[in-house]
């Protein structure tokens, strides 16, 4: 496996212009993703793909002098656009990949023993591509859905079971921690996400969290230790 350790920063979200550069302990989000992707180094090239020119230079034995071109920085670019941007970058410089692991700034807690988990079963299944998943813990038995000021419906069937033990725990939530999957998957699908194609790597459900705004701090600092 050549795996290529990509790490999105990209600079012009509406929401926040900066958040991959949100602190939680005194260290940014950026920097807590570097750290935790270099335990992989032996397993992969670790790269950050951005457009910002302070983390460029910051950041610049990862960034190997790539800059993210400008078409593929706008909110809501398809980031397996980037992905593919930077498999060919490499390639034009003779460092080929076949796998890209895909580690977002936005989720700074999660696990190496999963990451290392998910690898191992991706190469003893041959998997093209596995997502990260919880659990959900809104079941949709145990959810509605406004039609409006009075009237209202089940969102999933129309029974109610209220002991959440005996509800099936088919149900998931794809939390965007990590993504794994071949080079020549993204290529064919681009995405990561394929019905009955995309497999899936189940978590605990408290070691995630999606810090995209500066109101999801609080709560990522009472769970990193």
């Amino acid at each position: 496996m050549k795996l290529l350790i990509f790490i999105p920063a990209r600079k012009g979200n509406k929401k926040s212009e900066n958040k991959n550069l949100f602190k939680i302990k005194g260290i940014s989000l950026l920097h807590r993703t570097l750290t935790f992707a270099k335990k992989f180094q032996k397993d992969g090239t670790v790269f950050i793909s951005s457009n910002q020119n302070s983390i460029i230079k910051k950041f610049k034995k990862y960034t190997f002098g790539y800059i993210r071109p400008k078409k593929m920085t706008r909110t809501g670019t398809n980031v397996v656009e980037s992905i593919l941007n930077s498999v060919e970058w490499f390639e034009k410089r003779n460092q080929k990949f076949d796998t890209v692991l895909f580690l977002p700034p936005t989720s700074p807690i999660r696990k190496h023993s999963d990451i290392k988990k998910m690898i191992t079963i991706f190469k003893r299944e041959r998997d093209e591509s596995i997502m990260s998943a919880v659990h959900m813990r809104e079941h949709p038995k145990l959810c509605i859905k406004l039609k409006n000021k009075k009237k209202w419906d089940y969102l999933e069937k129309k029974n109610f079971q209220l002991d959440y033990d005996k509800l099936e725990k088919k149900y998931l939530y794809l939390d965007g921690n990590f993504s794994l999957a071949s080079v020549k998957f993204l290529k064919k699908y681009k995405s990561f996400l394929i019905k009955n194609k995309t497999k899936f790597f189940i978590q605990e459900r408290y070691v995630t969290i999606d810090v995209n705004e500066k109101n999801d701090l609080p709560i990522a600092n009472l769970l990193l230790k």
